[in-house]
């Protein structure tokens, strides 16, 4: 009997569906870099996990700062970014107006801002973005969010009074010779020099000076150290003088002082010394007294060198000019007042 030949059944290739509904799936990081020499350098060559540990060069605390922006596309299709937007409403995406990335690439973005690491002490710094893309293929979009805290961390603001520690002086000489001679009341000079030992940069805000355990009292810094030179760094020294009334006939011995440096962060720390003074105190010693009487008073006015000062010296010409008082009043200077004041009732 004739049979037909066997023929295998026809199957149709099996292919995928095709999905016109893929969505975007994006996912974002944030990294951290910075230029270890202001406005030269590389960003990739150090991590802001240590920008308040490494030391400013030449005193620059203001560090140009790079914030990355990573954005990947974990999805099954191409997705396009369309807007990478950071904590300020800023569009990170510049002039382009959608980036094309492919499944499993990253497109990178980045902002750069200047920080400055001694102000900023023990302070966040955060910037936070969102990311949207959309499918290629038609799907949904996708969103992703990041944010990077750069926490400058705290680090050991120390001073100490560098050799000759404090010196005084009197009409010329050493408070300490002049004293061991005989005591003596006036105003000497006093010269205190400080050196940065700590192991971080900061701005100096304010010094202030205590001698002999009495109240502190600020010190110049805007005469030798202007608003653009309080910038101190390890190993930096700072001289500051001032003038003191004191009394050595009552004062002896080891005599403590201390300078207060205060930093823009609020931070204060002291360095303390003594000075040594071995008045020559016995029972009937007479101390040396300036006997004449102040005849002049002069004032000399320093205008501040910060920007942010007026130097106003808030003078009225209402104001009466006072002479230095003396308890010994001539009979022409009485007859004088009443004249000054027999001219006031006729005016009035």
């Amino acid at each position: 009997p004739f049979e037909e030949p066997f023929e295998e059944p026809f199957e149709e290739p099996f292919e995928e569906p095709f999905e016109d509904d893929v969505p975007a799936k994006i996912s974002m990081s944030i990294s951290c870099g910075y230029k270890s020499d202001y406005g030269t350098g590389d960003f990739s060559e150090n991590n802001c996990g240590d920008i308040g540990t490494v030391l400013p060069p030449n005193g620059q605390c203001v560090k140009d700062v790079r914030f990355q922006y990573t954005v990947t596309n974990n999805g099954g299709g191409q997705a396009r970014l369309q807007a990478l937007v950071d904590e300020t409403n800023t569009n990170l995406l510049q002039d382009e107006n959608s980036v094309l990335i492919d499944v499993g690439s990253s497109w990178e973005g980045s902002k750069i801002v200047e920080i400055d690491v001694c102000k900023e002490a023990v302070k966040q710094v955060v910037t936070k973005a969102t990311a949207v893309a959309a499918s290629v293929l038609g799907g949904s979009t996708g969103t992703a969010k990041a944010n990077y805290e750069l926490v400058i961390p705290s680090t050991t603001v120390l001073y100490e009074h560098v050799s000759p520690m404090v010196t005084c002086t009197y009409d010329g000489g050493d408070c300490g010779v002049k004293a061991s001679e005989a005591c003596f009341r006036g105003e000497v000079d006093l010269t205190h020099i400080i050196k940065n030992v700590g192991d971080t940069c900061h701005n100096i805000a304010k010094v202030s000076a205590r001698f002999n355990e009495d109240k502190p009292r600020s010190l110049a810094i805007d005469g030798s150290y202007g608003c653009a030179s309080r910038v101190s760094c390890p190993g930096d020294e700072f001289t500051f003088e001032e003038k003191r009334f004191v009394d050595f006939c009552a004062t002896n011995g080891d005599i403590p002082v201390d300078i207060i440096v205060e930093t823009d962060s609020a931070e204060e720390t002291t360095a303390s010394t003594i000075l040594q003074i071995e008045s020559a105190i016995t029972d009937g010693d007479d101390p040396i007294l300036c006997n004449s009487h102040p005849t002049e008073m002069w004032f000399e006015f320093t205008p501040s060198t910060c920007a942010e000062s007026s130097s106003s010296q808030f003078a009225t010409p209402k104001l009466r000019r006072r002479g230095l008082g003396h308890s010994n009043k001539s009979k022409n200077n009485d007859k004088n007042d009443k004249n000054d004041k027999n001219d006031k009732n006729d005016k009035n």
